[in-house]
This record gives structure tokens, C-alpha cells and sequence, in this order.
């Protein structure tokens, strides 16, 4: 008797809340103001459309909480529509179950570990209105087996593709004029690269322990290499400059530090100790 009379109460408190809304989360929201970012999700294809006009939100401290959290597991694709103008940093970092990622022109920037820890995520075509992809971006993604840089794309920000351990080769844009720091550190299936003419520095550690690297391409643009730049790389048998001998030795004195720590027969060593060859030539 007691049971039933527990039960009851239980079905009248769930009556209760119903009636004054409370109800599960929402798989469609729909933007408070015109024109602002609204999402809805599919359950029978897994999908997560992010739609409207402008920046997405940014997700960047630990208390936020993406509006889509509670379905995260059930996320394996995310399409952003035509209209959003930026992916806000952490959007979507850690979702270990999504495999696709649709990002369409107009697009300009990828935030901040927008998609870090996405373990899955297996390939993504960057458009070419993108500009910027910051830091962090697509770190430890350790499925990423493919990238397509879009021919707009001026930065590539600190560890945005560090840890990508399926990346095995990297198509950089003529548009390129900064690398960031560790940029593509431990991608170790990494083989070839070639850095385009805007370059100026390579940065820290930017390709440290890329362990499959064989090749690297330097242009005549190219002043300085910062510290383990090519660190770890035990593989690398040539190097493709596009100076000539005196320039690259000039590089090398000038990849020395204000303490006169000596980069490219230290922490470089592999990169110096590797064939050079004068495209110049």
C-alpha cells in the first residue's frame, strides 16, 4: 500500500513538473535574436547543423557549457552552414565520436581547440575564405589522416595540428606567412614538407619528433629557425633550399640565439646533418 501511495506521488510530481514546462533539453534552437548562430540535431543521421549569421560562440572556459553537450555522444557529423562567419574556440573539443566536419565558404576562422581531442575526426577541407586557424585547433585529433588547406589561409597557430599522428602529408597554401609554435609537432607519419615563400621563422619545435619526415623544403624567405624546430626528426635525409650556399649558411648563423646557443647543430641537428640541395642553383 505504502508502495502505491509513493508511486502516485511520484506520477503527481512528474505531472506536475510537466505542466509548468519542464521538460528534456532541446534538439533545436532556434536564435533569440534574427540573425544569430542556432543549431539542431538529427538523430537518425547523427548530425549537428550549426547554422545562421555571424561568430559562433566561444566555448573557452571550463564552466561554459556547449548548448549540445548532453548529445555529444550521439555527435559523429557537423555540418556549419553557409552564414556562419567563424567556429567559436572549443565548440567541439573532446567530442571522440564525431568523423566528419563539413566547414562551408565564408568561414573565416577556426577558434581555439575548436576541435582538439576529437579523436575520430578522420579528414577536413578548409574553404579558402579561411584566414586563421588558431591555436590548438585540431590538436590530438589522432585520427586526422587528411587535410585541405584552403588557398586563403594566412595563419596556422601554436599546436593547431600537434599529436595529429595519422597526418601524413600537408599541402600548405601559397597565402601561409605564419606557422605557429609546435604547429605540427608528433605527427609522426608526417614525410614531406614544404614550406611556401611568405615564411619568414620557424617557429619553436614547429616539426619536433615528426619522426617519418624525410624531406623539407626551405625558401630563400626563410631568415630564422627556432629552437628543435626539426627536433626528433631521425628520418630527415634532405634538405631543399631555395638559396644559395652563402644564404644558407647565413641562416644558420642567424638561427643562433642572443646566448649563442647554436639551433641547427643542437637541437636541429638532423636538419643539418641531412643533404642540402640549392634549388637556386
Amino acid at each position: 500500500m505504502k508502495t502505491l501511495k509513493i508511486t502516485a506521488i511520484v506520477f503527481l510530481c512528474v505531472l506536475a513538473l510537466t505542466a509548468c514546462g519542464v521538460k528534456e533539453p532541446s534538439e533545436k534552437n532556434e536564435p533569440e535574436f534574427p540573425g544569430k548562430i542556432s543549431w539542431e540535431y538529427d538523430r537518425k543521421t547523427e548530425t549537428l547543423t550549426i547554422s545562421g549569421k555571424g561568430p559562433m560562440d566561444n566555448y573557452t572556459d571550463r564552466l561554459d557549457t556547449r548548448p549540445w553537450d548532453y548529445i555529444k555522444a550521439g555527435i559523429t557529423t557537423v555540418v556549419i552552414k553557409k552564414g556562419v562567419s567563424s567556429i567559436g574556440a572549443g565548440a567541439f573539443s573532446n567530442y571522440t565520436y564525431l568523423v566528419n566536419v563539413t566547414i562551408p565558404e565564408g568561414v573565416l576562422s577556426i577558434g581555439k581547440d575548436a576541435f582538439s581531442g576529437c579523436t575520430s575526426l578522420t579528414g577536413v577541407s578548409i574553404p579558402d575564405s579561411m584566414i586563421t586557424i588558431e591555436q590548438d585547433a585540431f590538436r590530438n585529433c589522432t585520427s586526422l589522416a587528411s587535410v585541405d588547406l584552403g588557398k586563403g589561409v594566412k595563419e596556422i597557430g601554436s599546436r593547431a595540428f600537434n599529436g595529429c599522428k595519422a597526418l601524413s602529408n600537408i599541402d600548405f597554401p601559397e597565402s601561409v606567412v605564419v606557422i605557429g609554435y609546435s604547429a605540427f609537432a608528433q605527427c609522426g607519419s608526417l614525410k614531406s614538407v614544404i614550406i611556401p615563400d611568405g615564411v619568414t621563422f620557424i617557429c619553436d619545435e614547429t616539426f619536433n619528433s615528426c619522426i617519418s619526415l624525410t624531406s623539407v623544403t626551405i625558401p630563400e624567405s626563410v631568415t630564422k629557425i627556432g629552437e628543435a624546430a626539426f627536433s626528433g626528426c631521425k628520418q630527415l635525409t634532405d634538405v631543399y633550399y631555395g638559396g644559395t650556399p652563402v644564404g644558407w649558411d647565413k641562416l644558420r648563423a642567424d638561427s643562433n640565439d642572443p646566448l649563442g646557443r647554436v639551433y641547427l647543430t643542437n637541437s636541429n641537428d638532423h636538419l643539418f646533418k641531412a643533404n642540402i640541395h640549392y634549388t637556386s642553383e
